[in-house]
């Protein structure tokens, strides 16, 4: 009986290795995938909190699903907030809609927050509509201060002046001390805070 020759050997080897390594690499993948699933799907807030903070680059839609699902049902805030800053580092645009409402009417005040950052963090200056919405609208003063800060840094001068000046009409006087501060460190002027239409009038000429 003829033996093949030697190189023949080392290419079926080779090829073994190879199918062999492919297999455990797919492997893997899957099993990475199911145990991020599983986490995000037990009761168990340590290790969700701990996985969302983990997760980084890209990720299947799978996973994505089971973080939109944790911003949309899960009942500790904490996860929603890690979900909805997971979800902006993620870069998730086709997770937007959820990450609107969650901004929009979520009950926890952070949460709110949390989810319109990460609009800014897909959006960029495309966030403005929901930079606005949370600066007029949201019943938390703490909420309508972080959608100055983040007007300022997202946006052009004049787009996140012309949003910010509305908050120097806010009820509570912290909402309008940080819209006067972010007004005068964004255009250089050092109008009064109580003087709303000098400060429209030069927003406006920006």
């Amino acid at each position: 009986m003829r033996r093949a020759p030697h190189s023949a050997w080392i290419l079926l080897l080779v090829g073994a290795a190879s199918l062999f390594m492919d297999g455990c690499s797919l492997l893997g993948g899957r099993t990475r995938e199911q145990k991020i699933l599983d986490v995000l799907q037990s009761t168990d807030q340590a290790r969700k909190h701990e996985m969302l903070l983990e997760l980084k680059g890209e990720v299947s839609p799978a996973v994505l699903t089971a973080v939109e699902g944790v911003l949309t049902t899960d009942p500790d805030p904490g996860a929603r907030v890690f979900a909805a800053d997971a979800l902006g580092r993620l870069a998730a645009r086709g997770t937007v809609a959820q990450l609107r409402r969650s901004a929009r009417e979520d009950s926890d005040e952070l949460v709110r927050a949390r989810a319109t950052g990460a609009l800014v963090r897909i959006l960029g200056p495309g966030a403005a509509e929901d930079l606005q919405f949370s600066l007029e609208n949201d019943r938390n003063p703490a909420v309508r201060i972080e959608a100055i800060r983040l007007a300022a840094d997202a946006l052009g001068t004049k787009q996140a002046a012309q949003l910010i000046v509305e908050g120097l009409r806010d009820d509570v006087p912290r909402v309008r001390l940080a819209a006067y501060i972010a007004l005068r460190d964004l255009t250089g002027q050092d109008i009064s805070p109580n003087d709303y239409e000098r400060w429209l009038e030069h927003v406006n000429g920006l």
